[in-house]
Formats: structure tokens, sequence, C-alpha cells
């Protein structure tokens, strides 16, 4: 049995195919519970996190006077409610009987770190979008509420939207206008639990070098030192896949034993495994 921490990307809550909003974001939840389902079959501890991008970017256009922070927690409910229910009727469709929860998750950031100085994260539809700060996830505030969760059985679902940014102002938390990422979030959490493993799940099997071009070549087991030359060469997009590196390699370096699998939805259990994807380990 694996503890795992996995990190739906979008394409686990919203497809091309299907008008955006709450009623096609729930048949991809049904569908996405159902593959999810087949790891806490085969008995892992399991905590999910979730992206928020165009969900909070609608949240914040229909309520342009709302702060940001109170948009990316409005996100993590609704998206959490949705995976939730999802999640309970998949798991007790297979006659398993654990609980699912959804924390509204906080995570500090640093009042002074660069990020607010230099926006550089899109939110809100392409007319109409805007930057805003992105800063870096330094602890989850809700860790031991989270712990006590997994430790009793249950499925957890954390870090929506990478959680609500917030700060220490005063001996006091005080949310800030920013969005954090959340596989870096996802990261911070997995080191925080002790979790084995990190499983980020995106569009593509791998991350690749050359990417889209004719030498383009899937990156399969790697070593951290191995990924950091790559990351030097500048083989994955600041906007897509190299968060989701640097995620990654943040996690496979914070102890010993553990492994970080960059993957798609559909190849989640091999990449479990250690079957396929892009696999970042330190040992």
């Amino acid at each position: 049995m694996k503890r795992i921490v996995l990190a739906l990307g979008g394409n686990a809550l919203e497809s091309a195919t299907l008008p955006p909003g709450a009623n096609s974001q729930y048949q991809i939840a049904r569908q996405t519970a159902k593959s999810i389902a087949e790891f806490i079959a085969c008995g892992h501890e399991l905590i999910i996190t979730h992206g928020n991008g165009p969900q909070v970017g609608r949240i914040l256009q229909n309520n342009p006077d709302m702060p940001l922070d109170v948009c990316v927690a409005m996100s993590q409910g609704y998206i959490g409610y949705q995976l939730q229910q999802c999640l309970q009727n998949a798991v007790h469709g297979k006659d398993i009987k654990k609980g699912v929860a959804t924390v509204t998750t906080q995570c500090l950031v640093c009042a002074d770190d660069p990020a607010f100085e230099n926006p550089t994260k899109p939110i809100g539809p392409r007319d109409n979008r805007r930057l805003v700060p992105s800063p870096v996830p330094t602890r989850i505030l809700e860790i031991d509420i989270i712990k006590t969760l997994v430790a009793s059985g249950d499925i957890v679902i954390a870090c929506g939207g990478g959680g609500v940014p917030v700060i220490t102002e005063n001996d006091a938390t005080k949310g800030v206008e920013a969005v954090i990422d959340k596989d870096l979030a996802s990261a911070v959490l997995a080191r925080d639990l002790d979790a084995d493993m990190l499983v980020i799940l995106t569009e593509v099997p791998n991350a690749c070098l050359n990417f889209g071009r004719e030498n383009e070549t899937k990156i399969g087991k790697c070593t951290p030192a191995k990924i950091r030359k790559y990351i030097a060469e500048g083989h994955f997009a600041s906007g897509s896949m190299l968060p989701k590196i640097k995620a990654a390699l943040m996690f496979a370096e914070s102890g010993k034993n553990r492994v970080a699998v960059i993957s798609s939805l559909a190849n989640a259990i091999d990449a479990v495994g250690q079957k396929v994807g892009t696999i970042i380990c330190s040992k």
C-alpha cells in the first residue's frame, strides 16, 4: 500500500468538446472518479488535489469586486463538492467502506515573495484576462487536519486550485490577491504528509525533450540531476510543463525513496506502478 498524492490536471474537470460550466464538469468528474476508484480498490491511501484555472476565472468575471482569495475558496468548494460526491458514488459502487472529505485549504506564502512585484499568472477569459501574482507555497495550514483524516482511512480532497494564498500579519492569517500553482502546492502537501508518491496527471503521457518538434523524445525514468540539466537547456514551457517538472523534482528530492510521476489520467494506474510516464526518483 502506498500513500499517494494525486494532482488532477484540467482535463480531469473540463473538456474541449463540452461547454464550460457545472453540468459539464459534473459529467467529467464522474468519469474521473471511476478512474480514481481503481487506486482505492488497490488499497492505496489517496489524497487528491486539483486545479481551478478556468473556474476561478469565471467566478471572478461574474463577481469582479470579489477578492481573489475568496474566489479561490469558492472554487475549492464547488469543485470539491462535485469530486467528493462522484467519488463517494464510485467507491460505494465498489463496496469500499471509505469516507470522502473536502478540506478548504489555506497555503502560506511569504509576504515579500518576488511574485507580488511581478504578476505572471493569467486568469479569466481570453478577451478579459489579467495577470496576478503566483507566489511559492511554503506550508499547508490544515496539514494536521488532513493527516488525521488520512490516518482514519478517509479519502481527502485538499489544496484545490493550489490552496487559498495567505500570509501572516501581526500574528494573524490574512488572504492575499494571488493564485498558487497547484502542482507546487501538491508537492508541499505530499512532502509534509510523508507520501510515497506524487502523481501529476496532465493531458500527455510523458514530459518530452524538444516537445512539438520532429526530434521529440519522451522522458522516462530520470534522476533529479538529469532533470535539472533538461530545465537548464530550456526543454519545458514555463506556462505548462515547467511547473509540473519543478514540483515533481521538489518532491523527489524532499526525502528518501520518494517518487514523482508525470503522466496522463488514462495511464494513471500504470503510472503508480512506474510502468509509464516521466518518473523522477531520488534513489
